[in-house]
């Protein structure tokens, strides 16, 4: 029993990995797989077409409604070639889902962190809601827009 419970502690600690592949990419920031369905990945805000998003991205950003949208257009594209029906490992943090009942997990695919790799192509930006998870100082560190 001992034994049992020092392992499920040690896996809380560590994070909860896991394994899974990539169906579908929605867009820069959100991707669906074959057995966790919708993944919203921490830490990133990726650029959107949305308008409502698209006004909070060019206020926070400084930049114009078209460089959002090539941004944007960019960052999926990026996301599709890394991760499209590619295996990827869903590691978990403090919390497990968002409003929006998406699971919420860094990706890390062919052992690198995918987002460190959008950070530091500036395909988006740190996510400033999330900065309780664990990466938050990390990702805040290595981007070009800084959460205040």
């Amino acid at each position: 029993m001992k034994k049992i419970l020092f392992c499920l502690i040690l896996l809380f600690l560590c994070g909860f990995k896991e394994e899974d592949v990539v169906i579908r990419v929605i867009d820069g920031d959100t991707i669906e797989t074959k057995n966790n369905g919708k993944i919203r990945i921490l830490g990133i805000d990726t650029y959107d077409t949305n308008s409502r998003m698209v006004k909070k991205q060019q206020d926070r950003t400084g930049y114009s409604k078209s460089k959002i949208k090539k941004l944007s257009s960019k960052g999926k594209k990026f996301a599709t070639q890394k991760l499209q029906g590619k295996k990827v490992t869903l590691i978990k943090d403090r919390r497990d889902r968002d409003r929006y009942n998406r699971k919420l997990r860094y990706v890390e695919v062919d052992g690198k962190d995918y987002g460190e790799q959008v950070l530091k192509k500036e395909l988006g930006n740190v996510y400033c809601d999330d900065n309780k998870i664990k990466k938050f100082n990390y990702y805040n560190k290595i981007s070009s827009s800084k959460c205040n």
